[in-house]
């Protein structure tokens, strides 16, 4: 029932993209969010801890952002191509990866983050090989730059940006000092804020605390996730297994397109290991390539019927979890 509604593409299944955002964010309601998973950032500061009473209207908003960033990845898959069929799936397995670990519930920086690399990322789908890109990757290392003063460890998608470039255009040296200049504009204008304001130590902080290499990769704070992880990772190999096979089916741009979701994917993995001082919360950036690989493996699974009931089995691991973690 679930799988077949959001294969179809009718604009009302925008509103239902919002119905799903608030039933998997019912349990962060029922359980006053504490933010203790916040870090301080060099543009907010401690806003959100300052602001902690407020935690209704920070998980109210949590949600809805949610739900606009599904719309909006939905759109991108759309508009490059990347599937096969116009579909809402994109959406919906959105949403439902951006609440699959209870600490990815309520608001917290890597969701502004988040949405930041999903325009980012629309710049670098922009990237032809015919024309300069210039402005594409200007804007796209640009954008990632500004994300990194919400949330710091977005900034290894910057990878990503010159992987894209490696991807769709021959060697241009200017292309890659434009993307440089991008990449550094931000961190200048900051850098000379401060410096004027005689405040040199908050650019210095805002890196140094958010590295730390002594850990080799975050723990779940519920044994719960462990389990969650378990049936993710099997339903993620089917789910990658079928994308590979349909990528030599697509033309060339489509295939590059899909090749900057496998860089997605890697680095996502990696980032967790660079910054564990943020958690598992940081794995929200795996996101948006897990969306693609599932919706791709549902729209093209044939019998309907395991479609639905292995969907209905993972959504209800995911609420098993979160009703654990309100206990």
């Amino acid at each position: 029932m679930i799988i077949r509604l959001f294969k179809s593409n009718h604009i009302v299944l925008s509103g239902f993209v919002f119905l799903v955002s608030l039933l998997l964010h019912i349990p962060v309601f029922i359980h006053s969010q504490e933010y203790a998973h916040f870090h301080s950032s060099l543009i907010l500061g401690n806003l959100f801890f300052e602001l902690d009473g407020y935690g209704f209207v920070f998980d109210l908003l949590a949600l809805v952002l949610v739900a606009l960033q599904a719309i909006y990845f939905n759109y991108l898959i759309e508009r490059f191509g990347l599937m096969r069929k116009h579909t809402y799936l994109p959406a919906l397995f959105f949403v439902i990866f951006s609440c699959v670990f209870p600490e990815f519930l309520g608001f917290f920086q890597g969701i502004l983050a988040n949405f930041l690399l999903l325009f980012s990322l629309n710049r670098l789908l922009s990237i032809s090989s015919d024309n300069s890109a210039f402005s594409p990757v200007f804007d796209a290392l640009l954008i990632l730059s500004f994300a990194s003063f919400f949330y710091f460890p977005v900034i290894i998608f910057s990878l990503v940006a010159f992987a894209a470039l490696y991807i769709y255009r021959p060697f241009h040296w200017r292309e890659w000092v434009i993307g440089l200049i991008g990449f550094a504009l931000p961190y200048v204008f900051a850098w000379v804020y401060c410096y004027i304001s005689d405040r040199e130590y908050l650019l210095a902080n805002h890196i140094r605390h958010t590295l730390d290499l002594t850990s080799s990769w975050p723990q779940f704070q519920y044994l719960s996730n462990y389990f969650l992880l378990i049936v993710l990772i099997v339903l993620f190999l089917l789910g990658i297994m079928s994308f590979i096979r349909s990528l030599n089916q697509n033309k060339v741009r489509v295939r590059k397109g899909l090749q900057i979701f496998i860089c997605l994917l890697i680095v996502s993995f990696i980032s967790p290991i660079i910054f564990s001082s943020y958690g598992s919360s940081v794995l929200i950036f795996s996101v948006i390539p897990f969306s693609l690989y599932f919706s791709s493996y549902f729209l093209e699974l044939k019998n309907q019927s395991v479609a639905e009931v292995l969907l209905i089995i993972f959504l209800s691991i995911i609420v098993i979890n979160q009703l654990n973690y309100t206990a």
